[in-house]
């Protein structure tokens, strides 16, 4: 796509138009990047920069620079290789020990869910067992009205036992799976 061409004369700038750069400033640059400004200038262009105010300001700009990064580069602190070294070793085995850890927090993860799974489908059952032993025993009425209200939800459905089976042989199946699949991204 081009940019439409603009019909008639061209509008008259207003105001007092830009100076062109002075020529002397790549000489100027180049000797304040040589170093030892002002000695071993010549003198030709140590008046030159004194008259003309572009040169002026680059010189003073480029010095201020020039300072700055002198200080930084003084300032500055490189550590000693050993101990960038150790640093590198202890930042490795930080991440070794994190992935070696990895397959354990799945395998908790997927026994933490097997549990819950099992709970959940036992849970009633082993109440109401729980509450028949501590009831013969008729060391409380409160124990008593649990095992009352447990027995009768005691009875467990064969698409319970189904889920139950299910539950336990996917933990089965996908627990080593899920250590193997941890283990392989390293």
């Amino acid at each position: 796509m081009t940019a439409p061409k603009v019909q008639g004369p061209r509008p008259e700038v207003q105001g007092p138009r830009p100076e062109a750069p002075c020529p002397s400033l790549p000489l100027v640059d180049d000797a304040l990047r040589a170093g030892g400004w002002p000695h071993g200038v010549e003198t030709d262009l140590l008046d030159h920069v004194e008259q003309c105010a572009d040169c002026q300001a680059l010189v003073t700009v480029t010095r201020a620079l020039m300072a700055e990064w002198d200080a930084t580069r003084r300032e500055a602190t490189v550590p000693q290789a050993d101990v960038v070294w150790w640093k590198a070793q202890l930042r490795a085995r930080q991440e070794a020990a994190r992935l070696a850890a990895l397959p354990v927090q799945v395998a908790l993860g997927v026994a933490l869910a097997t549990v819950c799974g099992l709970l959940a489908a036992f849970g009633n059952q082993v109440l109401a067992w729980l509450a028949g032993r501590v009831s013969a025993l008729g060391t409380s009425l409160v124990v008593d009205a649990v095992a009352r209200e447990t027995s009768r939800v005691a009875s467990i459905s064969p698409f319970t036992v189904g889920a139950i089976l299910l539950a336990i042989v996917a933990a089965a199946v996908l627990a080593p799976v899920a250590v193997y699949v941890a283990g392989e991204r390293d």
